[in-house]
């Protein structure tokens, strides 16, 4: 019996519909999605019972923009003797650009290898091409996994990962797939997010000592010195949306924004939400506004450039679309005016029995905003 199945879900601001359309049986949630022409390409990890990782192998879907209907069979991205887990991705206007972790193989002769972060390029049609490597680096564990951060700028992706000495650090890759040497970005683990903004500047967060810091990349990839961006904070998010970025984060119970322009100028602190125990959470820009979205439960909220909420919903300063804490994810995506949120939730029947679905919502931005007291 299949334990996992994707659904459609239609949300408008001020109800949920759902229409309810088998997808994917037997799959694990959706880590990772990034939008083409006219396809959006979704990642995940194929778990292998027992690893010693939460690894697998790294398998996509491939879903219409348009409807979100599955266009293929989930297919494997590239196979590998070798175990794969944390997949990212990013399209810069012809193909994706898949990156994993690859553990490395144990040595029949010789030293140990390190593990490595490979990549592969998946055009809009489903085409492969073989997997290179990008870098040596730190993976991680299975309770502490060390994900990628890919971001394409204009004219070349930026990927970011964890190298030997466990400092995030980022390498170049061009479009025909040419590797440039690693930099060093900052002393803490990893990057969490990263955004292409104005003239190939990328901006990036990381957390380092329960600080979330914010870090500038020029062109020529000098980082400047970082900015603190909120203390006591953690799982940074950073989005463009063509005119000032916006960051969110978590601070204990409740989700945070600020926006940030070109320069590194800080703008005001807003709370978004408290009062949950909100975790992963995802940042995009649809337009000129942004989408935020979280779990536990799933809930999402649009966010003004200022870093204030769009639209609040009527007694409530975000959109809950999930009233169960078994959920994870989320996954957001921009589609055109439009967002695309995957989540997945799982059901507990008894003990021993329980399954779970993977969801894909269009999110539709609010046509007005709600003043309270007026």
């Amino acid at each position: 019996m299949p334990r996992f199945l994707l659904a459609l879900i239609f949300l408008t601001s001020s109800a949920l519909a759902q229409t309810d359309q088998v997808l994917i049986p037997n799959a694990t949630p959706l880590e990772a999605a990034a939008t083409g022409t006219n396809t959006v390409l979704a990642v995940y990890t194929k778990w292998i019972r027992d690893s010693p990782c939460g690894c697998g192998e790294i398998d996509a879907v491939r879903v219409n923009a348009t409807d979100g209907t599955l266009l293929e069979p989930a297919f494997r991205i590239a196979p590998s003797l070798s175990l794969q887990t944390q997949p990212a991705v990013a399209f810069d206007g012809r193909r994706f650009l898949v990156v994993w972790n690859e553990l490395a193989d144990p040595p029949f002769f010789g030293p140990a290898q390190p593990d490595h972060l490979v990549g592969a390029f998946v055009d809009e049609d489903g085409g492969l091409t073989l997997p290179f490597t990008i870098s040596a680096a730190h993976i991680g564990d299975r309770d502490h996994p060390v994900r990628p951060t890919i971001v394409w700028d204009g004219t070349r992706y930026l990927v970011f990962f964890s190298d030997l000495a466990m400092h995030a650090a980022g390498a170049a890759v061009s479009p025909s797939g040419e590797v440039g040497e690693a930099f060093h970005v900052s002393d803490a683990l990893a990057i969490d997010s990263a955004s292409a903004g104005p003239g190939s500047q990328v901006m990036v967060v990381w957390t380092d000592s329960g600080t979330v810091q914010l870090g500038m990349i020029g062109p020529e990839l000098r980082v400047q010195p970082p900015i603190a961006l909120a203390s006591a904070a953690s799982s940074g998010r950073v989005a463009w949306n063509g005119q000032t970025y916006l960051a969110v984060w978590r601070n204990e119970n409740s989700v945070f924004a600020r926006s940030i322009d070109p320069t590194g100028s800080l703008g005001d602190v807003h709370e978004l939400m408290k009062d949950e125990y909100p975790y992963s959470p995802q940042l995009i820009a649809v337009g000129p506004l942004f989408v935020a979205a979280w779990g536990g439960p799933v809930a999402i909220a649009w966010i003004a450039p200022s870093g204030e909420l769009a639209a609040p919903g009527p007694g409530t300063s975000y959109f809950p679309l999930l009233t169960s804490s078994n959920t994870l994810g989320p996954v957001l995506t921009s589609v055109g005016d439009r967002a695309m949120l995957f989540f997945y939730r799982s059901f507990y029947v008894n003990q021993f029995y329980g399954y779970a679905n993977e969801y894909v919502s269009f999110i539709t931005a609010p046509r007005r905003r709600v003043l309270r007291g007026r």
